[in-house]
């Protein structure tokens, strides 16, 4: 700030703070002071802002009125930024704390009735005539949907604070996909679809409950968004990783939706027209699961052709999974 040398403070303040400046100026004249300490943005030659703290002595002479002022300018910028870096940082921080504490509270608060609503639905299904045994179908799947939209919420918002519990271990691909499979398959029969597991024995690096969440994820929503065919998946590896893939015949995803498919709260049909119900949550939780386990997932689609969604993990040798 050399080029402030020998000029008037006041030329190189910001605008927007040169008012403020001079109002604490007019107050510390008439309160007598001999001091003037304002942290203040000024302006560069090239544009850019910088702050600077502004220390003014005022010189008064025997009868107590100023006759002059000296100053000092102190480069303060980098200092301001590290501040307000760290109070950003500070309140996301805080921010994720209290939203992590009320989704745990509310998850407490809508699980146990959800729980109650469901087993007590189970029990009405074994016990009503055929007449409402319809209706009580109706109020299980909702309360299932309801149960599944808590549940992804709150996976985000573990994985987004940071205390997603992960235990890590070697896990044999195809079992987990075999699991995955026979979860899905009574959806798949009612819907007429076929459930193809193929290939082999594959060791990788990952959390189960993880692993499962994201199968049971990537196969439900092949069979969701499948009519007429069916879902294969298949698992190998090679290269240092283990793959599962997870194919439909469905109707595929839009090229102009693929650059948004893992974000969150996000469907290729959004609105009350859309045509599958769903919180838009699912992806983005899979492919951030994966990446906390030092996996990835990937796409490829065209509309009306089907999807296939590749799960990758860190392999391992079989010996090793022993």
């Amino acid at each position: 700030m050399a080029e402030a040398l020998g000029r008037e403070f006041a030329e190189f303040f910001h605008p927007d703070d040169l008012e403020g400046y001079r109002t604490k100026a007019r107050a510390a004249l008439a309160g007598g002071a001999a001091h003037l300490r304002e942290e203040l943005r000024f302006v560069e030659k090239d544009g850019r802002e910088r702050w600077a703290e502004v220390h003014v002595r005022l010189i008064r002479g025997a009868d107590g009125r100023v006759v002059g002022s000296t100053g000092v300018l102190t480069d303060i910028t980098d200092a301001v930024r590290f501040k307000a870096e760290r109070e950003a940082r500070e309140r996301t921080e805080e921010m994720l704390r209290l939203k992590s504490a009320f989704l745990n509270n509310m998850s407490h608060e809508i699980r146990t009735p959800l729980t109650a609503i469901i087993g007590f639905a189970e029990v009405l299904a074994d016990e009503v005539g055929a007449e409402h045994r319809e209706h009580v179908a109706i109020i299980d799947a909702a309360a299932r949907r309801l149960h599944g939209t808590l549940d992804a919420v709150l996976a985000l918002a573990q994985i987004e604070s940071g205390s997603v519990p992960l235990d890590v271990e070697a896990l044999d691909a195809y079992d987990e996909a075999e699991a995955a499979l026979a979860r899905s398959r009574p959806a798949a029969e009612r819907k007429g679809l076929t459930l193809t597991l193929t290939g082999g024995p594959s060791f990788v690096v990952a959390d189960r409950p993880a692993l499962r969440r994201v199968l049971g994820h990537l196969i439900g929503n092949a069979v969701k968004f499948t009519e007429r065919g069916g879902v294969t998946v298949e698992v190998g590896g090679g290269e240092g990783a283990g793959w599962i893939r997870v194919s439909d015949t469905g109707a595929g995803i839009p090229a102009a939706f693929l650059p948004r498919l893992f974000g969150e709260f996000t469907q290729g049909s959004e609105g009350y027209g859309r045509s599958h119900e769903g919180s838009g949550l699912g992806l983005a939780v899979a492919k951030r699961l994966l990446g906390l386990m030092g996996g990835a997932l990937d796409v490829a689609s065209e509309a009306g052709r089907g999807a296939t969604f590749t799960v990758r993990l860190p392999a391992v040798a079989p010996t090793a999974a022993a």
